[in-house]
């Protein structure tokens, strides 16, 4: 027979882990204020530049870009008054003269159009 008493104790005898404490769901955080745009101080709303897939020149300027200013709810009151078709309502979005929006590549025009469309919508 063997003495397996000088072996030693032998492996701990199995414990289930203890139990994770109880945590309550954290409390969804409040969203960030928007920012307070200052008019008095020549802010706007803001904008976004469209790089064109077709860069052209036109009366010695190069267009590779058409940057379109937000919507303020007069330009949107104007167009739906009548007072203002779509590319009217690009142009002063854009400050891009008629001619050079209808001068874009169809492709460019339609990503713009869309862009401007967006306020209406």
């Amino acid at each position: 027979m063997t003495d397996l008493s000088a072996a030693g104790p032998g492996p701990a005898p199995f414990a289930a882990p203890a139990p994770a404490p109880f945590a309550a769901p954290a409390a969804p955080e409040a969203p960030a204020a928007p920012a307070v745009v200052d008019f008095d101080a020549g802010q706007n709303w803001g904008s976004e530049t469209i790089a064109l897939n077709h860069p052209f020149k036109l009366a010695g300027v190069t267009y590779t870009q058409i940057v379109i200013r937000a919507a303020s709810g007069n330009d949107v009151a104007n167009y739906v008054a009548g007072d203002t078709g779509v590319v009217k309502f690009a142009v002063m979005l854009t400050g891009v003269p008629e001619l050079v929006l209808r001068a874009l590549h169809a492709e460019d025009y339609k990503i713009v159009a869309r862009k401007v469309a967006g306020f209406l919508i």
